[in-house]
């Protein structure tokens, strides 16, 4: 258990691997300078200097945020300098995009909040105006584009969802969703007030006891408008699910020149948009967000893990021919470039098998 709930500093050490060739990797964290204990659950890495170098940022629980810039062979921690390494939250997740299309990397931390409760709000962190290279510094502007408040957020990634040419936010949130009338928060709130020897101590925390925990949270899908501001089009689009996410990757999967979104859930239906990759889970649903910015749902195929590998729909119950057909249709779809004078749609339509 955490130590502090803002400035733990026992959550362990961290690891660099160096590859040396021939399938060899050699571990050489704190020899180039990486010496943190704090409860990491995020790293990233780009270039922010424009030096030729990545540097790396690692989205903490319990405490701050910290950035590493790489100097070539040693990396220094910079998060206060810079900015980022400031107030401490709950850090779940970090992502970098380049949401100004100007050649600058901000980076997006998830954090926690709940209404009523607790309000830490995620980071939008955006380079200030004017700095760069070592002097890079940036503010918060999580607010002000519209992408503070996600729940108990976890996994969120950059895309151009809707293909207007900026990138777009898609998150995934929620603890652990259990009976929905009944609420953890008041015995997590207790604990999270005492001193380390509490806190450090898992006797001390009460049983769950079926409780909620920041549960059955709605996804966000964030479109940028390319003038500062993001809008959520979640529910419109199709993005109903509230299972209890953790991690989200975008990824064309069909070669058809859209993204879609695979979503990685705790005790739920992995999804792809809707796409279950869990073999414990009933059926789920595809969910594509086509060029139009429209959510298509289909019937998953969850009978056979590659479909190309047969010619010839499997033979056994309906729903997993109806599944195949579905994705005999799917290679049918061709990418249709959209006019640039025409505004991103954000109507839903539905298809089930």
């Amino acid at each position: 258990m955490p130590d502090s709930f803002e400035y733990a500093k026992n959550g362990g050490r961290k690891y660099l691997f160096h590859n040396l060739g021939g399938g060899k990797f050699e571990e050489v964290s704190q020899k180039v300078g990486i010496d943190s204990h704090r409860w990491a659950l995020a790293a990233v890495a780009a270039d922010l200097r424009g030096t030729g170098h990545p540097d790396l940022f690692v989205s903490n629980d319990y405490g701050v945020s910290e950035l590493y810039f790489n100097d070539g062979k040693r990396f220094r921690e910079v998060g206060q300098q810079t900015g980022v390494g400031f107030a401490p939250k709950s850090g779940m997740n970090a992502a970098f995009g380049d949401i100004f299309n100007r050649g600058e990397y901000s980076v997006y931390v998830s954090n926690i909040s709940e209404d009523g409760i607790l309000i830490q709000g995620n980071n939008l962190w955006v380079p200030k105006e004017g700095t760069s290279g070592d002097g890079l510094q940036f503010e918060n502007l999580a607010r002000d584009f519209g992408v503070e408040l996600g729940g108990w957020s976890f996994g969120a990634q950059f895309g151009d969802l809707n293909n207007d040419g900026t990138l777009d936010l898609y998150l995934t949130n929620g603890y652990i969703s259990l009976d929905r009338n009944r609420s953890y928060w008041y015995d997590f709130s207790k604990v999270a007030g005492g001193n380390s020897t509490i806190i450090g101590d898992a006797k001390n925390w009460p049983a769950f006891e079926g409780r909620s925990l920041s549960g059955y949270q709605s996804k966000k899908l964030w479109l940028n408008d390319g003038a500062g501001k993001f809008v959520d089009v979640a529910q419109s689009v199709g993005v109903t699910d509230t299972s209890d996410g953790r991690a989200v990757a975008l990824a064309d999967l069909w070669n058809r020149g859209v993204l879609d979104a695979v979503v990685a859930n705790q005790n739920g239906p992995q999804r792809t948009n809707g796409l279950s990759l869990n073999w414990r889970a009933p059926p789920a649903t595809v969910a594509r967000l086509e060029p139009k910015s429209q959510f298509i749902g289909v019937a998953s195929n969850r009978c056979r893990k590659s479909p190309e590998a047969a010619a010839s729909p499997p033979r056994t119950s309906g729903a997993c021919i109806s599944a195949w057909e579905n994705f005999l249709r799917l290679k049918k779809l061709r990418f249709a470039g959209r006019p640039a004078n025409r505004k991103p749609s954000t109507s839903l339509r539905s298809a089930s098998c």
